[in-house]
């Protein structure tokens, strides 16, 4: 496939997907969306890996800051070093059916593009805390501008959003892939997800 019409396939998914997704799991369910998007983006050839990260999202305007896959001394890094009015919104581990969950994020990484299929669950989190950001992106995607990725990266991206809210991203590698063994990266309940996705799609491109 060349690269204008991944390029196409990949914007229709991150329109459509969210929406659809969440009709099945609840935003905090990165695994599980990471998994979707993988299978769904293979159906139309484009290859795709997991990549778990620490993963923030801050609001400088907002005072606030979302956390993922981070320590307790992490926090109290970012906290000591923001001043006392900002609002820390770090949701620890995932817990699914009563267990404890796995502290991290995963994110998806194609060719191209760095995609952040849950991305909505930090702003949704911030919005939570009283701030509302408009026209906020579901999904996210991130050129990779022809950089490779390396094993242990850093990466930051800035936005800014249609409320002229900015937003800034950062994507650290996190040396930890055991969510691959959790029962939410497991493919036979993720399927109606993915069939309703690749229908929605094929009405579209």
């Amino acid at each position: 496939m060349r690269r204008k019409q991944r390029d196409k396939v990949i914007r229709v998914y991150a329109r459509t997907a969210r929406p659809i997704i969440l009709r099945y799991f609840n935003r905090r369910s990165c695994v599980a969306s990471s998994r979707i998007t993988i299978e769904a983006l293979k159906f139309f050839g484009i290859a795709a890996r997991p990549v778990p990260v620490r993963f923030l999202v801050r609001a400088p305007a907002l005072n606030a800051v979302f956390m993922s896959g981070v320590t307790a001394e992490d926090r109290a890094e970012i906290a000591g070093a923001s001043g006392s009015r900002f609002v820390l919104l770090a949701p620890g581990p995932q817990i699914s059916g009563g267990g404890i969950g796995w502290n991290g994020h995963v994110i998806v990484k194609t060719r191209e593009f760095l995609i952040d299929p849950s991305f909505d669950q930090a702003l949704d989190a911030i919005a939570g805390a009283g701030h509302a950001i408009a026209a906020a992106p579901l999904i996210a995607v991130f050129p990779l501008g022809g950089k490779s990725l390396p094993k242990t990266f850093h990466a930051g991206f800035t936005a800014l959003l249609d409320d002229d809210t900015k937003i800034i991203s950062e994507y650290d590698h996190l040396p930890d892939d055991s969510f691959l063994r959790a029962p939410a990266w497991e493919l036979d309940h993720l399927q109606p997800a993915i069939e309703r996705i690749l229908a929605a799609m094929k009405g579209i491109l």
